[in-house]
């Protein structure tokens, strides 16, 4: 069952938008019902984009391309998230990757609001509107460029 899911076309009609978890933790099933085999745990804030429905269930695939469903009471679009400043100079990504396209190259003390997260990203938006992907934690475990200022 699980591989003929998978394999269903996306709802073309149904336009993609981005959410995130609002509970703590829920998890994410392979089809659209608790029957269903786990997939993954999710955290809240963790950002996902809704690419279908079925009565209750919400279709989404991860930022690491990883499909399943979730209740759709347990999440909540993207919207006001915690201000932020950067504590150094960093890029904004367009994805979860360290080879993924720049954005925009943002100036230490730049005011950011965090929208989400998924591994070790943070899902942000400038103050100019520019959104996308900063890395939170550095493959040398140097500290998060993010400084929460509250919000």
């Amino acid at each position: 069952i699980e591989a003929a899911i998978a394999t269903l076309p996306l709802d073309t009609g149904f336009h993609q938008k981005p959410f995130k978890v609002a509970r703590k933790i829920v998890t994410l099933r392979s089809g659209p019902s608790g029957n269903f085999p786990a997939r993954a745990a999710l955290q809240r804030d963790t950002y996902v984009t809704v690419i279908g429905q079925s009565s209750e269930w919400f279709r989404v695939t991860l930022p690491d391309k990883m499909q399943g469903f979730l209740l759709k009471k347990h999440l909540v679009p993207l919207g006001k998230g915690k201000r932020s400043v950067l504590d150094t100079n960093s890029v904004l990504l367009s994805a979860i990757e360290p080879e993924a396209i720049p954005v925009a190259t943002l100036d230490k003390a730049a005011a950011v609001e965090i929208l989400a997260r998924f591994a070790n990203y943070r899902f942000i938006q400038t103050e100019d509107g520019k959104a996308g992907w900063l890395e939170d934690t550095f493959s040398d475990n140097s500290k998060s460029p993010l400084r929460e200022t509250g919000g």
